[in-house]
C-alpha cells in the first residue's frame, strides 16, 4: 500500500499540527578564506558578521589574515579549510574565497625606488599566477565536496599606501589591467566555482570608475561598515537567500 506523506496525512485527517514547531533548516557551515578584507575585527565585524545578521543560524568561520596574498593562502588552505573536521565529518559545506588584492598591490610597488613600472610581460605573468592560485583553491575545495563561492577583486583606484622597505603599494594602470583580467575570468564562472559574487560591480563608484564609493571606504582600499553591509547583501542574495528563507 502506498504510504501517505506527512502533508497528505494532515490534509486527509486534519491532524492537529497547526501549532507544531517547524523543523530547523539544514544550513551549511561556511568558511571564509581571505586577507584583511575578510577579518571580522574590522568595521563592526566585517561582511561575515553582516551576513550572519541576515541569516542568524548560519555558522561562519573566517580565516582572513591581513596582508596575505594568494600564495600564502594556498599554503594554508588545506589545513585551515579542507582538512577541518567535526568528528568524522568534514567541517565545512561552503567556502567563500575573497582574495587577490594584496597580489595586485605588488604590481609597480617598486616604482618609488626605481622610477620604473612593470613591463607588460611581467604584469601578464603575475596576473596568470594569481588566476592559477585562485583556481587551485577552488578546485581543492570542490574536489573535497564543498560549494565554492568566489568573490571578485574590489576596486582600489586612488589608493596609495605607506612607503616601506619593499616599496609602496598604489593603484596604477598596470594593476587595473590585472584586476580587469582576473575579474573577467571570474565573471565567466570558472569550472570549479558554484557562485560568483561581483563585489567590484556593487562597490564601484559610478562617478569615479575603478574606485570604491566614498561611503564604502575610509582609505580607498578597506571597506567601511556600509561597504561590508553591501557586500554581505550581495553574498546573501546570490548564495544564501533561498537556503535561509526558502519561502521567500
Amino acid at each position: 500500500m502506498r504510504k501517505l506523506s506527512l502533508v497528505a496525512l494532515v490534509l486527509k485527517f486534519g491532524l492537529g499540527l497547526a501549532n507544531a514547531t517547524p523543523p530547523a533548516l539544514d544550513l551549511p557551515i561556511v568558511s571564509i578564506m581571505g586577507d584583511s578584507l575578510s577579518v571580522r575585527a574590522t568595521s563592526k565585524g566585517g561582511y561575515a558578521t553582516y551576513l550572519q545578521d541576515l541569516c542568524s543560524d548560519l555558522e561562519i568561520d573566517t580565516y582572513g589574515i591581513g596582508g596575505q596574498n594568494t600564495r600564502q593562502m594556498v599554503n594554508r588552505f588545506k589545513k585551515d579549510i579542507v582538512d577541518k573536521t567535526l568528528g568524522s565529518y568534514r567541517m565545512y559545506d561552503d567556502v567563500i574565497i575573497f582574495a587577490g588584492i594584496n597580489d595586485i598591490a605588488m604590481i609597480d610597488n617598486d616604482y618609488v625606488k626605481t622610477g620604473k613600472v612593470w613591463s607588460e610581460e611581467r604584469v601578464d605573468e603575475h596576473t596568470l599566477g594569481i588566476i592559477e592560485r585562485l583556481d587551485s583553491m577552488y578546485k581543492e575545495a570542490r574536489d573535497s565536496g564543498m560549494r565554492v563561492i568566489a568573490v571578485t577583486i574590489t576596486p582600489w583606484g586612488g589608493y596609495k599606501g605607506k612607503v616601506t622597505r619593499y616599496g609602496q603599494s598604489h593603484w596604477s594602470e598596470n594593476s587595473q589591467k590585472a584586476i580587469d583580467a582576473i575579474n573577467l575570468w571570474l565573471r565567466s564562472k570558472p569550472e570549479n566555482v558554484d557562485v560568483v559574487i561581483d563585489a567590484y560591480d556593487v562597490l564601484e563608484d559610478s562617478n569615479r570608475p575603478d574606485a570604491l564609493k566614498k561611503e564604502f571606504t575610509g582609505d580607498r582600499l578597506h571597506l567601511s561598515s556600509k561597504g561590508n553591509k553591501v557586500l554581505a547583501n550581495g553574498i546573501y542574495n546570490a548564495a544564501y537567500q533561498t537556503i535561509c528563507s526558502p519561502d521567500n
